[in-house]
């Protein structure tokens, strides 16, 4: 099954706000993974998650798409890796968000 990610979820993985849903979050993702299921984000929840990281949470531009390419390079998108494969993460640099 292929679930799809919603902006709100997105966030919360990438900011870890609030921690009792950021933890909801993570048990159903690893679940769902370990069971052999895919993920899928939109083009319209990236550029909804760009704009919440800028506007709400006062990142960068640079900062923004560093965060979003962290999503990108998990398991739990690999639509991302497939349709941007330039937004794979570089080797070197800032640490992805834990």
């Amino acid at each position: 099954m292929t679930y799809g990610l919603d902006t709100s979820v997105v966030i919360r993985l990438l900011m870890g706000e609030p921690p009792e849903l950021v933890e909801k979050v993570a048990t159903f993702v690893n679940s769902a993974l370990a069971e052999g299921n895919d993920f899928f984000i939109s083009d319209l929840v990236v550029s909804e998650a760009y704009f919440v990281l800028q506007k709400y949470y006062g990142k960068s531009k640079e900062l923004a798409v560093s965060d979003l390419r962290a999503i990108a390079d998990s398991p739990v998108s690999p639509f991302l890796q497939k349709r941007w494969p330039h937004w794979k993460r570089p080797t070197r640099g800032r640490r992805a968000p834990a």
